[in-house]
């Protein structure tokens, strides 16, 4: 009787697609023999796992797509952010001297923990610490490696103080503020704002 029930169901029906669970995602030498991307190689990769008509689990591989711009985020103090406020919200200032790189993260957990537990904590900054987001033309950041500088989530750009104009213009829309952290100098933990 199950079968009779399968063999019933209506042939057009879309099958269900699932995201493969990390723990199982099948590698891409098991998938192909492509290699998988480097850093430098800008793409997204989607595994999914379709249930065929009997029902047996097909894993599909979806190419590599590219993206054209990726998003970014800066964590900042005041200071920084009033000048890219004045710049119309579409460029950042040039770096200090002793500043000879740029660091924007990948990851909005690492920005809003330098946010939070360095910029909100600093007198420099006046107590706040800013969390911007951003998009960068993807073309232009395939020549900069992804370092990763402690966890994976703690990865970034090291883009050259000299390179920072050319980052400016490789900008889509506006950099935004999506996260603020204050603190008063007693206050032990900063609050966001």
């Amino acid at each position: 009787m199950h079968n009779a029930q399968r063999e019933r169901a209506p042939l057009n029906k879309p099958a269900p697609q699932v995201l493969w669970p990390e723990a199982t995602k099948p590698s891409h030498s098991q998938i192909d023999n492509r290699p998988p991307p480097s850093n430098r190689q800008v793409a997204e990769t989607a595994y999914v796992v379709a249930v065929n008509r009997v029902g047996a689990r097909v894993a599909c591989y979806l190419q590599h797509m590219p993206r054209e711009t990726i998003t970014l985020y800066r964590p900042t103090g005041s200071k920084e952010l009033e000048l890219v406020r004045e710049s119309g919200w579409t460029a950042w200032p040039p770096r200090l001297p002793g500043q000879p790189i740029f660091y924007p993260v990948l990851n909005e957990d690492y920005a809003i923990q330098i946010a939070r537990d360095w910029n909100a904590k600093d007198p420099a900054t006046g107590y706040r610490g800013y969390v911007t987001r951003f998009h960068v033309r993807a073309a232009h950041l395939s020549r900069y490696e992804v370092k990763t500088v402690g966890s994976h989530v703690h990865q970034e750009y090291w883009i050259p103080a000299e390179d920072l104009d050319e980052l400016n213009q490789n900008i889509v829309g506006l950099i935004e503020v999506i996260h603020e952290f204050r603190r008063q100098p007693d206050q032990k933990d900063p609050t966001p704002g």
